[in-house]
C-alpha cells in the first residue's frame, strides 16, 4: 500500500483516539470534577466549565467517533473511491482546533481575574468556534464528494435506504457548529464566557436529536443484521421515526414543545430496527443474546433512548441530555465498537471480559448520572455524578484498550466476529 493510501487506512484510528483522550481528559473527568468542587454549582466559572464539557463530548467524543467510523464506512457503504488523506487530516486538526480551544479557553474567559487574561480567552474562544465551523464545512464538502462517487444510486439500495439518516444527522451537526460559531460572536461569550441559554439549547437539540440519533440509527440499521444478526429492518418504520424526529427538532428549534415527538420516533426506531424480534438462526459458534456483550450493550443503549425520550417529556431536561449522550450514544459506541473498531484495523478484540464489564459498568455509569437528575430527592447528589464521571473514563481507557487503540494487538486478521467467543 502507497504512503497515502497508509494515512487514509488509519485516519479512522486517529479519529477514534481523539475521541477517546477528549472523552477522558474533556469530558467524564472534568465532569466528575465540577460536583467534587461544587455538587450545586455555583459562579460564571462553574457554568463555562460545564458548558466546555458538554460540547467537548457532543463534538469531541461521539462526534470524533462517529466521523472517523464514517470516514472509512461510507465510501464502502457507497462503492466510491478512497477519500482525500489531507482533507480528512485538516477535518481533523481543525476540530480538534476548536475543541480543544473550547475547553482551555471558556472557564479561562468565565473565571479570570485579569481583564487582559479574560479578553484574550474570550477571543480564543470566537476562534475556536469559527474553526470547528470549518472543520464541518469540510466535512459535508469531504461527504458530498463521495456520494457522487461511485455507482448510480438507483443501483445501491442498501445506501439509499440509508441515506436520508446520514443526510439528516451530517447536516444537523453543521448546523450544530453554525450556531455555536454564530453564538460566539455574542457580547455574552466575548464579555463573560457564557454561551447564552437558547444557543446552548439549540446546540444541544442539533447534535442530540439532529445528528447523533439520525446517524446511530442509520447505521444501526446497516449493520445489526450482520453484527447481531437481527431481522432485517423495517423501513418504513425507520422511515416514519425520522420524519418525526426531524420534524421535533425542527418544533424545538421554533421554541415549540416537541417531547412527544421524540418518545414516539424512539418507539418506532426501536420497533423498525427488530431489537426485541427473535434472531435469524446463527451460524456455528456465534453466541445468544444473553452471552454475546457486545449486543447487549447495543440493546441497552436503545433502551436508554426511550427513557431519554421519558425524560424529556417529563421535564428532566439533565436526564434527557445525559441520558442520550451517556447512554444511547456511549453505549452504542462501546457495544458496536467493539465489533467494528478490531475488524477496520484488522486486529482482535483483547478480551470478551472487559466487554462484559463495559456492560455492566458503562450502565452503571448511566444510572449514576441520570438517576440524581431525574429524582432530585435522592441522596448521595454531588457524590454520584462525581462516580460516573471517574467510572466514565475508565470505561473508555478499558474500551480503547480493549479494541487496539491504545497499542497494537497481535494475531492476523479479525476473529472477534458475530458473537464468536473472542468478543
Amino acid at each position: 500500500m502507497n504512503d497515502g493510501g497508509t494515512r487514509l487506512a488509519q485516519r479512522w484510528r486517529e479519529y477514534a483516539q481523539a475521541a477517546c483522550t477528549l472523552a477522558v481528559l474533556g469530558g467524564f473527568l472534568p465532569g466528575a470534577l465540577l460536583f467534587l468542587l461544587s455538587p450545586r454549582g455555583a459562579g460564571p466559572a462553574w457554568v463555562a466549565t460545564a458548558q466546555a464539557h458538554g460540547h467537548t463530548q457532543l463534538f469531541g467524543w461521539v462526534g470524533l467517533m462517529v466521523l472517523g467510523v464514517g470516514f472509512h464506512f461510507l465510501p464502502r457503504l457507497r462503492s466510491a473511491r478512497q477519500l482525500d488523506p489531507p482533507m480528512t487530516g485538516w477535518a481533523l486538526w481543525l476540530l480538534l482546533a476548536g475543541i480543544a480551544s473550547r475547553l482551555l479557553a471558556q472557564p479561562m474567559a468565565a473565571g479570570s481575574q485579569s481583564p487582559w487574561l479574560r479578553n484574550s480567552a474570550a477571543w480564543v474562544l470566537v476562534t475556536g468556534a469559527w474553526l470547528e465551523l470549518a472543520g464541518c464545512t469540510l466535512v459535508l464538502a469531504i461527504l458530498w464528494r463521495t456520494l457522487r462517487d461511485g455507482p448510480p444510486l438507483r443501483q445501491m439500495k442498501g445506501m439509499t435506504r440509508v441515506m436520508p439518516f446520514f443526510l439528516a444527522g451530517f447536516l444537523s451537526l453543521w448546523g450544530a457548529a453554525l450556531v455555536n460559531a454564530l453564538a460566539a460572536l455574542q457580547s455574552s461569550v466575548v464579555r463573560y464566557g457564557i454561551y447564552p441559554a437558547s444557543s446552548m439549547g439549540a446546540i444541544i437539540t442539533l447534535m442530540l436529536q439532529g445528528f447523533i440519533v439520525p446517524i446511530s440509527v442509520g447505521m444501526s440499521a446497516r449493520n445489526f443484521p450482520i453484527l447481531f444478526r437481527t431481522r432485517m429492518p423495517s423501513m418504513p418504520l425507520l422511515w416514519a421515526g425520522l420524519a418525526i424526529q426531524v420534524a421535533a427538532v425542527a418544533s424545538s428549534l421554533l421554541g415549540v414543545e416537541g417531547q412527544v415527538l421524540y418518545l414516539l420516533a424512539a418507539g418506532l426506531f426501536t420497533a423498525g430496527l427488530r431489537l426485541l424480534e427473535p434472531r435469524r438462526p446463527r451460524p456455528r459458534g456465534s453466541l445468544p443474546i444473553p452471552r454475546d456483550p457486545a449486543q447487549l450493550l447495543a440493546l441497552s443503549a436503545y433502551l436508554w433512548l426511550l427513557v431519554g425520550a421519558l425524560m424529556a417529556v417529563g421535564g428532566r431536561q439533565d436526564a434527557y441530555r445525559h441520558a442520550l449522550g451517556a447512554g444511547f450514544a456511549t453505549l452504542l459506541i462501546f457495544g458496536v465498537g467493539t465489533h467494528l473498531l478490531p475488524g477496520f484495523g484488522k486486529q482482535q478484540v483483547r478480551s470478551r471480559a472487559v466487554t462484559w464489564a463495559l456492560l455492566v459498568a458503562g450502565n452503571l455509569t448511566v444510572l449514576a448520572r441520570v438517576a440524581p437528575s431525574a429524582f432530585p430527592w435522592l441522596p448521595g447528589h454531588g457524590h454520584l455524578e462525581v462516580a460516573a464521571g471517574v467510572l466514565g473514563a475508565c470505561c473508555v481507557v478499558a474500551f480503547a484498550w480493549n479494541t487496539g487503540l491504545l497499542g497494537e494487538v497481535e494475531g492476523e486478521g479479525y476473529r472477534g466476529r458475530i458473537g464468536s467467543p473472542g468478543v
